[in-house]
């Protein structure tokens, strides 16, 4: 951390404005709005500034902390600065002694500008928002995170609850609380939270929609892919630099009921045993146009640098009962490192680039990075935990979805690189895949198996975890049967194979027809990724699975639609379908395959049957169509049958004659331009 000293370093140019922050006073001025006090009050009593310090310089992110005390306890305020036109503010506040308190104040907002200063509150959905002016300028409150209440142990929260009864208050002397409205008791050690967004006037040609934009759970796009209770479940357990949640196994026996534990932001997904929207964040931006998507991105990313260990990789982010505290994760691992190249491509930021490069290094290198053994020559199985435990060897299971996972994220390294060591090393987990289908990683009917100790009993450990040898995640063999098929066809992008290609066609028709059957699962959003990117690398007709896999809504994902490195391929231009008016409703846009001079997305028919089908295509400048085609994928002969189209402003208009209910039909476009 970075003590504020130098003139140079308390004045930080955003996209919220010029921010000057006193470190002597801890006073914060915003050019054009003049003083934003921002405080913490218990009852009466006002907390003291005692210091402030930098704690993250970048160009997509800066961070101020300013620490508070008095009154028998101690605050943090983090402010986080954006190139966007947003800014969020943490507060932490934590007991010192225990005591009964009137109200908390987390916090109190007011303006020293010139002129008197007016505040006003708006509620929608159960969001608060205000709005502090004076003269011609003007400043939005919106809360983004309710007071929350935990106390703590050596593991992480526990005894934790929202304060329901806080309120963001409009008062008479100009300024905005979030404030408790009954008495509270706190106990030593104890902590309350919240956060608060502000977005400064000016930026925007109605500020008004603006801020309701960004405070309101309502945008349709948003509301299609993101459950409600995820969208305020998320809210709740995040704070500063760290996202609190369960362990996977949802309690463990040796801890409160209620246990969270802190992960890095964007590693909540193995918590609720689903692909969540957590690593949509980018996706759901370019989506919806929601700064505070964006901005959530970005903070994951540093986030993930700022806990990306000496090797490269992650530590554990869950309590498993009786793994070291300094044991490797290779989930969280690849997982972190395609997230940090959804973030670089997002916003260019080269620092999320050299962390991804660091944990390339994670898989190449030996112990105690341990990311790979090699099982024949040129042939690597990229590992699923690495530890030196009580036996005194390394862990080596080798789990199919990890090494798939491994694979697929080499293969992206190298493509925005061409990094010759990510390169081979992918190369080298697709005949290490080879290896495995020789050995019976695949069983006949399709099924991929969990992990190769199924096949060689010598790659089981005896002091593997307890959990790992039970039944942890039921029909884990189908779960990544279809999440290994999704990651290794990312990979064969690049380095295609026809018999790992061969491979996923058997086990997407083994899961197909189980599906039909009901008799397997997988987590959410995987088939609907997977059948449709199959459909683009393999076989249209993988597209064909499409309306039934959508029948459920926890298969919808901003992610089918092919907006984040997640899925589409580097080094192309974005492209961008959707359905417009009323068949929006019941038609949802499936990527299906992105090529140079060819993009391919598939209708999928979800509800009723419509007619006439407007579909609007977003083209970067410089990229045309010169052909435009529709493909029944249930047709014999698969072909592609002209249709029209016509130039709109930021790209072009066409329209699907009729799609029946649960039916599917393949746009093709064809493209011209040197970005094309």
């Amino acid at each position: 951390m970075t003590p504020m000293k130098s003139a140079a370093r308390d004045q930080i140019t955003t996209g919220f404005g010029t921010v000057t922050f006193d470190p002597e006073t801890g006073n914060v001025d915003v050019a054009g709005l003049g003083r934003l006090d921002i405080a913490v009050w218990l009852g009466a009593a006002r907390l003291d500034f005692e210091r402030a310090e930098v704690t993250i310089d970048s160009n997509v992110l800066r961070r101020i902390v300013q620490h508070l005390n008095g009154g028998g306890a101690s605050a943090r305020l983090t402010w986080d600065l954006f190139t966007t036109g947003n800014a969020h503010v943490y507060v932490r506040l934590e007991a010192a002694e225990s005591q009964t308190l009137d109200s908390i104040e987390l916090p109190r907002v007011t303006l020293s500008g010139a002129g008197s200063i007016s505040a006003s509150i708006q509620t929608e959905n159960a969001v608060r928002w205000g709005v502090l002016e004076h003269e011609a300028e003007a400043v939005a409150v919106v809360v983004k995170k309710y007071p929350w209440l935990a106390s703590w142990n050596d593991v992480g929260a526990y005894a934790h609850r929202t304060l329901a009864d806080s309120e963001l208050i409009d008062t008479s002397d100009g300024a905005l609380r979030v404030a408790t409205s009954s008495p509270i008791t706190l106990e030593a050690g104890q902590t309350v939270e919240s956060a608060i967004l502000l977005r400064k006037a000016g930026g925007d040609t109605d500020f008004a929609a603006a801020v309701r934009e960004e405070a309101v759970y309502s945008h349709p796009d948003e509301t299609r892919y993101v459950p409600e209770g995820e969208f305020r479940h998320q809210r709740v357990w995040e704070n500063e630099d760290v996202w609190l949640g369960p362990p996977i196994t949802e309690g463990a026996m040796q801890r409160p009921y209620d246990q969270l534990i802190p992960r890095p932001l964007g590693l909540n997904v193995l918590a609720r045993k689903r692909f969540t929207w957590s690593n949509e964040d980018f996706s759901l931006w370019r989506l919806t146009g929601k700064d505070h998507y964006w901005e959530s991105g970005v903070k994951k990313a540093v986030a993930l640098m700022a806990t990306q260990n000496e090797h490269g990789g992650w530590y554990e982010g869950v309590e498993f009962y009786n793994l070291p505290p300094s044991h490797h994760e290779m989930y969280d691992t690849y997982i972190s490192g395609i997230f940090l190249l959804d973030a670089y491509d997002a916003t260019g930021h080269q620092e999320f680039l050299e962390a991804a490069g660091r944990a390339v290094q994670f898989w190449l290198n030996p112990p105690p990075a341990n990311g790979h053994v090699e099982v024949a020559d040129g042939a690597w199985w990229y590992r699923w935990g690495g530890y030196i435990n009580e036996f005194g060897y390394t862990d080596e299971r080798c789990v199919l979805n990890t090494h798939s996972g491994a694979t697929a994220f080499l293969a992206m390294y190298a493509e925005r690189t061409g990094d010759k060591d990510a390169k081979e090393a992918a190369e080298a987990g697709i005949a290490a895949m080879r290896w495995g289908l020789e050995r019976g990683i695949q069983r006949g009917n399709g099924q991929f198996l969990y992990c190769l100790s199924q096949v060689d009993p010598t790659l089981e450990r005896p002091g593997d975890p307890p959990y790992i040898k039970l039944d942890l995640v039921p029909q884990i063999e189908d779960v990544y049967t279809v999440a290994s098929s999704y990651r290794l066809l990312m990979a064969l992008r690049t380095i295609p194979d026809p018999e790992v290609i061969a491979a996923i066609r058997r086990a997407l028709d083994y899961w197909w027809t189980g599906h039909r059957a009901g008799t397997v699962t997988t987590y959410r959003a995987y088939a609907t990724i997977v059948f449709g990117v199959a459909a683009g690398e393999i076989d249209l007709r993988y597209a064909l699975a499409l309306p039934e896999i959508l029948r459920d809504p926890q298969q919808f994902t901003s992610m089918q639609r092919g907006l984040s490195a997640f899925i589409a391929p580097h080094g192309l231009s974005w492209l961008h379908a959707r359905v417009e008016g009323a068949p929006a409703h019941f038609v949802e846009p499936v990527f299906v395959r992105r090529r140079r001079g060819e993009f391919l997305f598939a209708l999928v028919n979800v509800e009723q049957p419509v007619a006439h089908v407007p579909v609007h295509i977003s083209l970067p400048e410089g990229v045309s169509i010169s052909r435009a085609s529709v493909i029944d994928p249930a047709s014999a002969s698969l072909e592609a049958v002209p249709t029209g189209w016509r130039e709109i402003s930021g790209g072009v208009a066409l329209e699907v004659d009729e799609l029946q209910e649960f039916a599917v039909r393949v746009v093709h476009l064809d493209l011209e331009g040197p970005d094309a």
